[in-house]
């Protein structure tokens, strides 16, 4: 019998037909429970942005501790402290090696219930102390037993037949460590109090009082740093012999009796934490060091948007005869002007030298020194290297030398003519110097003046 083509086709076609309508509804049916699941799921997730800005998502490895908020502390208190169980601690090879301690036991949560243990660091910490370690009573807390942790297990119990204490027995009985504890409970005690957790205006005002005093201790470092700059700004030096006569000090006193907020500040000084003022040498350095670090950043902005620039260096002894190299850089701005910044001194040390074969003799070059430090300074100051167009010294044989001076140097290590501008100053102080040597009495007297000189450096 004959094979009938078009009844075969007519057959595939209402098969396929019907397949694919069985398709369509399956589909149809599997998108509408998809779309349904992704509903229920938009309503019940939850981003990490929003997890972050939660009290709950506060790590509890002691290693990453911070610096908590009321709410971020009830949390972690609330959970306690922070004791994973593992099957095998991490090993210390040295210590076992001398048949000694080598690894964290867990029999020490039950000894010791206030211990923590990273498993991060594999350290152990102090929860009290990490979580209320700031506070009257503390000011010799170690940074081992809230930050940085303590690992070695040799010593943590002690030598009982040595009569050694452990570094956790003596952690215990610590003075720092007692004053964090009396902290924790008090802290404890109050977020137990039912009046307190159902007493929302309470809380509401604490925080309140909290942003507050934020916005205060701004305001006080703001004024602080202000002091520090006008001082800066007309060449008044900030410390004294005794702090209370100090520029710094009176300065902020005088504003005191027209700033109540200043005012409150220094009148609270003995109840706050280590009666804290910001006003000791240290601070003033800092806010020194702050303020220079600006500058610097502005200066640096300016100069990477010009498209050359130019570098010029000497040196000079400071009062504690020390050789110190000043930088300056010199640029053309977006206006056109001309316009000069100065970037950099710092001690200038020695650190290459040349070998003289003939003598087998290593002496130091100060002009490579010099070279390298000025490099040193631009790569510092992330400065491209390939704007530098020119450079100036004065005239000394180290400075601007053909072959083994500063600028010569300068243009070996870069590989290509950096033009050299000699300083106009030095030529004419150098001009005045030799046209003095001229008459004998105007020699011996400058030269008795730079005799006399070392009474006074």
């Amino acid at each position: 019998m004959a094979f009938d083509e078009t009844i075969s086709t007519r057959n595939l076609l209402i098969e396929a037909t019907s397949s694919i309508g069985k398709l369509n509804e399956s589909l149809t049916d599997l998108l509408i429970s998809c779309n349904e699941e992704l509903e229920r799921m938009s309503l019940t997730s939850i981003t990490i942005e929003e997890l972050k800005s939660t009290e709950i998502f506060v790590s509890r490895d002691p290693s990453l501790t911070k610096v908590y908020n009321d709410q971020e502390l009830r949390y972690l208190v609330n959970q306690g402290p922070y004791q994973p169980i593992l099957s095998q601690y991490p090993i210390n090879q040295a210590y076992r090696r001398i048949h000694d301690t080598c690894h964290f036991n867990q029999i020490w949560y039950k000894k010791f219930p206030l211990i923590e243990y990273s498993i991060l660091t594999d350290s152990i910490y102090c929860f009290c102390c990490r979580l209320f370690g700031s506070g009257p009573g503390t000011e010799r807390l170690k940074n081992g037993w809230t930050s940085s942790g303590v690992k070695t297990w040799n010593k943590i119990k002690g030598s009982q037949g040595a009569g050694k204490k452990g570094k956790i027995y003596v952690r215990v009985e610590n003075e720092t460590h007692k004053s964090s504890l009396q902290r924790y409970l008090i802290f404890k005690k109050r977020k137990n109090n039912v009046d307190y957790i159902l007493n929302k205006n309470l809380q509401q005002q604490q925080q309140q009082q909290q942003i507050e005093q934020q916005k205060s201790n701004q305001q006080i470092i703001e004024m602080l740093i202000d002091c520090v700059r006008y001082l800066a700004r007309q060449g008044l030096a900030c410390c004294g012999q005794e702090d209370q006569y100090s520029n710094f000090y009176q300065l902020v006193h005088l504003l005191s009796r027209h700033n109540s907020v200043l005012e409150d500040w220094i009148k609270n000084i003995n109840n706050r934490p280590y009666k804290v003022t910001y006003m000791s040498k240290d601070s003033q350095n800092e806010f020194i060091q702050l303020l220079g670090d600006c500058v610097q950043y502005e200066n640096v902005c300016e100069i990477k948007e010009a498209s050359y620039y130019s570098i010029m260096a000497d040196s000079s002894i400071d009062s504690n005869r020390q050789d110190m190299l000043s930088i300056f850089i010199r640029f053309v701005n977006k206006n056109g002007e001309a316009e000069e910044r100065f970037v950099s001194i710092k001690p200038l040390h020695l650190k290459t030298g040349k070998l003289l074969a003939k003598f087998k003799l290593f002496v130091p070059c100060l002009s490579d020194g010099i070279a390298n430090h000025i490099l040193e300074v631009l790569n510092e100051l992330h400065l491209d290297i390939d704007k530098l167009i020119a450079q100036s010294y004065d005239c000394a044989s180290n400075m601007s030398g053909e072959f083994n001076g500063v600028r010569a140097k300068i243009n070996e290590k870069l590989q290509r003519d950096i033009k050299y501008i000699p300083c106009s100053s030095h030529r004419s102080n150098t001009a005045v110097k030799h046209a003095s040597e001229a008459t004998l009495d105007i020699f011996f007297f400058l030269w008795s003046g730079s005799e006399h000189s070392c009474f006074f450096t």
